[in-house]
């Protein structure tokens, strides 16, 4: 189907298999305001996303989705466990400065001149809960050209584990973090593990149990005027634009 769009689409989807088991229930009791709720599983498979010429975006062998249960009048939604499987993100920075995956955010909708339409009541807020997100054998794939040489850097064998998200932030979440990274001869790390780190979103502070770093090569050089030939950070084209000042007094 996706081939018959109307319209140009920057990406296509090569493969993918969804399969689920939902249960939709709607009850109105007397003297109670209606209650319209969603239960269930989602599982994808072997989906893989490419740009429209065929360079691949992302890729993913499996996830699997369980829904405690979403009240869609509440816009409550909790879930039990969210397990991803082999995911693979390949990045690539044209010379220009521009990433890949900017091609699938829309352009800015020109300004409404019109006059403004009488205010409707609010949705309330989105509640959203998340008690397990398990990764395991993510890929992140670089290939920069934006500093006038080619850089390469892979960050492999990618393991997250998050507990307890609640978008209000009543109590802290919890995450481990691991992955390798290569980035050829200039730079090579066997292993990076962060363990049982606590971020709490309503205080805006992160706390790290522990941290280790194994199996560190690096090879610095220098140039002919002199100075270090290390990785360069990216130059975005989108770095060139100020970003709003942080607000003062909010740690981070």
């Amino acid at each position: 189907y996706w081939a018959y769009s109307p319209v140009d689409l920057p990406v296509r989807i090569d493969s993918g298999a969804l399969d689920g088991k939902l249960r939709l229930r709607f009850l109105q009791a007397a003297g109670q305001p209606p209650q319209l709720t969603l239960d269930g599983s989602l599982t994808l498979q072997d989906f893989r996303l490419a740009e429209s010429g065929g360079a691949p975006l992302f890729a993913v062998r499996r996830v699997d989705l369980g829904l405690r249960e979403a009240d869609l009048v509440r816009m409550a939604v909790g879930i039990d466990r969210i397990a991803v499987d082999s995911p693979e993100i390949d990045l690539r920075i044209d010379r220009q400065g521009v990433p890949n995956w900017l091609a699938l955010v829309p352009p800015a909708a020109a300004p409404d001149t019109k006059a403004p339409a009488p205010a409707e009541p609010a949705a309330p807020p989105l509640r959203l809960t998340v008690g397990a997100v398990e990764l395991a054998g993510g890929a992140l794939r670089l290939s920069d050209q934006s500093t006038g040489v080619e850089q390469r850097l892979t960050l492999g064998d990618i393991g997250l584990k998050v507990a307890d998200y609640d978008s209000n932030g009543e109590k802290p979440l919890t995450a481990s973090l691991s992955a390798s990274l290569d980035a050829g001869e200039r730079l090579r790390i066997e292993r990076i593990e962060v363990r049982e780190a606590g971020v709490d979103l309503r205080q805006r502070s992160v706390r790290v149990g522990a941290y280790a770093m194994r199996g560190l090569q690096a090879k610095l050089g220098r140039d002919k005027e002199g100075g270090i030939e290390f990785l360069n950070p990216p130059r975005l084209k989108a770095a060139a634009q100020e970003s709003p000042p942080a607000p003062a007094g909010e740690p981070w």
